[in-house]
This record gives C-alpha cells, sequence and structure tokens, in this order.
C-alpha cells in the first residue's frame, strides 16, 4: 500500500500545482503520469482509488478552487480509462491476429509436411520402373556408343532422383521423429574407410586425394553404422564438389572431451560467416558460386542424425575461398563404460 500512498502524494502535488496554475500544461503532466503509472505497473481500480482519494483531499482543503477544476480533474480519469481500453483492444487484435497467424502456420507446416512425403514416395515408383527398363535397355547386343552414353546420363539422373526422395524421407521423419537408429558399437576407422570407399569414384573423377590422420589404431564409438556413413560421405562429396580438381581433402581422427571426433577439411570455396549461421537448416539460401546439384537437405540431415545419437556437427570457416573444416563428435563407447563401471 506504500506505493499507493506515495503515489497518490505525487498526483496530489501535480493536481495541486493546476489549482495554483490552471494551465493546459500542468493539467498534461498529471494525464502522462496516471497514463503511465496506469499503463505499467497499477491496476484501473487503484488509479481510480488514486484520483478518488486525492480529490476528496483537494475538495477539503481547496472547496473554492476544487469546485471549478473538478470536471478538469474528472476529464483526466477518462481521458486515461480511454488510453488504456484502446491498447487493450489493440492488443487483444494483436494477440488475435498473431494466433490466426500462427495457426495459418502451423496449418501450412502440415501441408508441406504432408507434400514432401507424398512426393518422396510417389518419386519413389517410376524411378524404380526407370531403373528396370534401364537394366533391358543396357542387355541389348547392338546399342551404338551415342545410345550407352545416353543411357548413362539417364542412369546418373535417376541417381540424383533416387538421392533426393531419400533425403526428402529422412528430413520428413527427422521432423515427425519416426526416424530411428541402431546404436552399437563400432570402430571409427573402419567406418571412414567405408566412407571414403563409397566417396572414392567422385574423387576419382576430380583427381583429388583423401588423406587420414587417425590418433589411434583402435577408436570405439557408441553409433548407428550407416548413418555414420551416411554423414561422414555427405561432407566428403561437399568436399569433392567444392574444392578444386587435384586438391586434397584431410580427416582427422580424434578424441575430444572424452567423445570422439571425425574432422573433414578442404580448401575449397569456403562459408560466409553469414551463410554458415543457416547452414545447418533445411532448404538454406546460400550463395553458391557454381550451379551445384541438391536440394539443400544434406547437412539439414546429417545434424540431425548427429543429435539423434547423442553427437554433434560443427563447421568452422575462415570465409570464402579459405576452405572449410567440419566437425562430427561422437559419443565415445569406452566413456560409457568407464561411466557404468565408476
Amino acid at each position: 500500500m506504500s506505493i499507493n500512498i506515495e503515489s497518490r502524494n505525487f498526483l496530489y502535488s501535480l493536481l495541486k500545482s493546476y489549482l495554483d496554475s490552471p494551465t493546459e500544461e500542468s493539467l498534461y503532466e498529471a494525464y502522462e503520469w496516471g497514463k503511465k503509472l496506469y499503463l505499467s505497473k497499477v491496476s484501473p481500480d487503484i488509479l481510480i482509488w488514486l484520483f478518488l482519494e486525492t480529490k476528496e483531499l483537494l475538495k477539503k482543503e481547496h472547496p473554492i478552487e476544487m469546485r471549478d477544476s473538478e470536471a478538469d480533474f474528472d476529464k483526466i480519469l477518462l481521458e486515461i480509462m480511454a488510453a488504456y481500453n484502446l491498447q487493450f483492444y489493440q492488443s487483444l487484435q494483436m494477440q488475435k491476429e498473431l494466433e490466426a497467424t500462427v495457426k495459418r502456420l502451423q496449418e501450412l507446416d502440415t501441408m508441406k509436411s504432408q507434400f514432401i512425403s507424398t512426393a518422396a514416395h510417389e518419386l519413389r515408383t517410376p524411378l524404380t520402373a526407370i531403373k528396370g527398363f534401364f537394366e533391358l535397355c543396357q542387355q541389348e547386343q547392338d546399342l551404338s556408343e551415342d545410345h550407352m552414353h545416353y543411357l548413362e546420363i539417364i542412369m546418373r539422373n535417376v541417381n540424383r532422383l533416387e538421392l533426393i526422395t531419400h533425403d526428402l524421407l529422412d528430413q520428413q521423419r527427422l521432423l515427425t521423429g519416426k526416424l530411428t537408429m541402431g546404436i552399437a558399437e563400432h570402430d571409427l576407422n573402419n567406418i571412414v574407410g567405408q566412407a571414403v570407399e563409397e566417396i572414392k569414384p567422385l574423387l576419382d573423377e576430380n583427381n583429388q586425394k583423401i588423406i587420414v590422420f587417425s590418433e589411434s589404431n583402435t577408436l570405439i564409438v557408441d553409433a548407428d553404422e550407416t548413418r555414420i556413413i551416411q554423414v561422414i560421405t555427405n561432407i566428403l562429396s561437399n568436399a569433392s564438389k567444392f574444392s578444386p580438381m587435384n586438391e586434397e581433402i584431410t580427416i582427422e581422427l580424434f578424441s575430444n572431451n572424452g567423445d570422439l571426433c571425425v574432422s573433414i577439411s578442404d580448401k575449397g570455396i569456403g562459408i560466409s560467416e553469414e551463410d554458415q549461421r543457416k547452414l545447418f537448416v533445411p532448404f538454406p539460401q546460400i550463395t553458391k558460386q557454381h550451379n551445384y546439384a541438391g536440394v539443400g537437405l544434406g547437412l539439414s540431415i546429417s545434424k540431425g542424425l548427429m543429435e539423434l545419437q547423442k553427437g554433434n556437427l560443427t563447421c568452422f570457416s575462415e570465409g570464402t575461398d579459405k576452405g572449410s573444416t567440419f566437425t562430427i563428435t561422437i559419443p565415445n563407447a569406452s566413456k560409457k563404460k568407464l561411466i557404468a563401471e565408476v
């Protein structure tokens, strides 16, 4: 109640100054004070009480002056209440508009998810048919070199479409929480070896080399082997695509704070600071120097896959044309055993 007494005393001084010198400026000062008080920390009933108490006090002390000024004081209170009601109405309208916008965004997100899921599944059927007829065409004995070349182009694009559909399905499963992990103990050196083997055709095409450094011959991780290979392969594929021909890509395997890490570094086009902030977002709007294939889901999926395995994926680049380093963090199986023994 002390704050109300202090407020009443302050209001009294403001209104008393108006009685002493009835100007619009002094009346406006009381109005502004009351409005700020009302809109910040005082409820409507408290503010009305403040005004009524102050008016009664002034009536007793200055009955003659108050006879002419009481209407002005009532006007102040009405204007303050009107200002509050206006703000309350505007806030209510904004809240309703915000709720409508949120509902609409949720509906659009649901529609997007349904579309992605449906499109990915629907694409698989014609792709399977195309691959089947491709294999039949390959069996023909009298195909010319041009025809074989055309078939190879068709197959490359079918494979690209298959990768896109897999990415769409993985992204959808991540968003809906339907992607499960088969966590088990695996040798990280062996996992990296399999990933390098998978990416070898792309490396050979660009005449690029991978150099692997490992701090130990035995690095056991708790992970889903298939998904870790998927993540490493995706990053190596990007490193190859975004690096010059005849370049080296470095992989380092090491322990850090009890976990195990795979660090992949290239000397390619690099990533600006602005683009690094949206790198792991689905469909990122990142400026590329060349027209590289892909829909922008690989890194987002890779990040999600690592988080599902209680790991992480980070990126560092000093900027454009300064290369990039992606670091995959994976739980160490021996760390889990140590914790269990303790």
